[in-house]
């Protein structure tokens, strides 16, 4: 036993030496804000943000915003839908809301286009960042950041990343299929376009219809950015989205189970 006990301990310390292992550089990495006023470093803003990037979104293996939203402290979620519409941050914001309200107390913005209050549209394949800015965003976002703002960026045009294909499938009938691809028009023109298609039957049994997919999925997001620099000062930059949610939404139970009676199942697109 002793000898058992002595080989788990090296077993242990070899383990923890390694992990601590680094390599010696010069470069350290900045993390920009993009979601400021002015791009700016992460360690000068001004706002508490937590910042995400794309190793760990492909890590955690998320689909949809919602999915890394769960991850980060004082932040959460209901849905009042089939993916996550409304956002809390430090306590603030909707839960439900009946009529679409004016002025959302959790602002979104997808390549710099405001979707408040549509989070399905906030699909992750591709995605570069995403900023979840905790607190008023009144100076820089507007009236819909009472609470908080929320960035999503899709990856850079040209080069900085490479092809990208996506075959995902599981079981309830799900698929995830993407492809993303960029490059340089020529020395002052980049682009970057990227399709996702995400498709499921959800996980619940309809036993009035005798249908399994009333709670499913069906989306697709097309992304395609381009950028063009016009002199030294001056970069247009032209996004284009098309965004085809068609899900279903059947999840009233009177048993508090998967299974559901309903006999006109909902919908949300």
């Amino acid at each position: 036993m002793s000898m058992i006990r002595n080989v788990t301990s090296l077993i242990a310390l070899t383990f923890s030496v390694s992990t601590f292992a680094y390599e010696e550089t010069d470069e350290i990495e900045k993390i920009e804000v993009k979601g400021e006023i002015l791009p700016t470093v992460a360690s000068d803003a001004a706002n508490a943000v937590d910042i995400v990037n794309m190793q760990q979104i492909e890590r955690l293996g998320a689909t949809h915003l919602q999915d890394m939203l769960q991850q980060m402290g004082n932040v959460n979620f209901s849905a009042g839908s089939s993916r996550a519409r409304f956002i809390q941050i430090r306590g603030i914001g909707e839960r439900s809301q009946f009529v679409d309200p004016v002025n959302p107390s959790v602002g979104i913005a997808i390549d710099g286009i405001d979707y408040s209050g549509v989070g399905g549209a906030a699909m992750m394949f591709d995605v570069e960042q995403i900023e979840v800015f905790k607190g008023p965003q009144g100076t820089s976002i507007g009236a819909n950041a009472m609470a908080g703002f929320v960035n999503i960026s899709s990856a850079e045009t040209g080069l900085a990343h490479p092809t990208r294909l996506r075959l995902e499938a599981g079981n309830y009938g799900y698929t995830n299929l993407g492809f993303a691809t960029g490059g340089d028009i020529n020395e002052s023109n980049a682009y970057r376009v990227s399709i996702n298609k995400v498709d499921g039957d959800g996980y619940i049994n309809n036993t009035h219809l005798n249908r399994d997919d009333t709670n499913g999925f069906d989306e697709l997001a097309i992304r395609a950015n381009v950028k063009s620099i016009i002199t030294n000062d001056w970069i247009i930059a032209s996004t284009l989205h098309k965004f085809d949610i068609d899900n279903g939404y059947d999840t009233f139970s009177l048993d508090d189970n998967r299974n559901t009676l309903s006999d006109q199942s909902g919908f949300d697109r």
